[in-house]
């Protein structure tokens, strides 16, 4: 729900999902960030026309961040998101709006000598735009293991104008996808990996690039 000023509410539900877990749907940059502090797994967060500003996310446990549409439209979030150490699981962001407009840092970055070991790092269905750094970014050369790296069904535009776009300077990651997107306006390099990145399968199907 909304305020009058229109500032978002505390509201968390938990909605029942199959195999007896728990979807917390929450409406509050607090609630959103007590969540994941909390070790919620799974957070849908709900559709508001008041953008969520959340600064830097740190990441250091499994995540599934599903944004709640209302038509086409996606809930609006302006920070980005680091990760960090042995996740457990995966991260996932799927159905937002990311807001690049004071973000400090990539929209996904490792922290640098905190190498991140993760089963799947992935954005879904997403608006990203006006990023100054990479849709993810490892130029701190960490020594990490991601065993997927997904971007299916975003939309890219006005970022990393002129940094590395995807940035595996070194690594272990096993499988890299990037499919069904469209990027525009973006990117000095697409790809960049180094002498210590290791990369078993690299899929890039189905895509519009202009001006990248």
């Amino acid at each position: 729900t909304q305020s009058s000023a229109g500032v978002a509410v505390l509201t968390i539900a938990a909605k029942a999902a199959e195999g007896g877990s728990s979807e917390f749907v929450v409406s509050s940059v607090d609630d959103l960030l007590n969540a994941i502090s909390s070790g919620k797994t799974d957070i849908t967060l709900a559709y508001s026309s008041t953008p969520y500003e959340l600064g830097t996310v740190a990441i250091t446990t499994p995540l599934r961040l599903n944004g709640q549409k209302s038509g086409e439209a996606r809930p609006i979030v302006k920070g980005n998101f680091t990760v960090a150490g042995d996740l457990g699981g995966s991260f996932i962001l799927r159905g937002l709006e990311l807001d690049g407009n004071g973000a400090s840092g990539a929209v996904v970055g490792e922290v640098k000598e905190n190498p991140v070991t993760a089963d799947t790092i992935a954005i879904y269905d997403s608006y990203i735009h006006d990023f100054a750094k990479a849709l993810y970014d490892n130029s701190g050369k960490n020594a990490s293991c991601v065993q997927n790296l997904i971007f299916n069904g975003v939309y890219v535009d006005n970022s990393s104008n002129g940094s590395d776009f995807i940035d595996m300077r070194n690594g272990h990651y096993h499988r890299v996808m990037v499919v069904n997107s469209t990027f525009a306006n973006s990117a000095r390099t697409f790809f960049r990996t180094d002498a210590g990145s290791e990369i078993n399968y690299v899929t890039i199907r189905n895509n519009t690039f202009y001006k990248v």
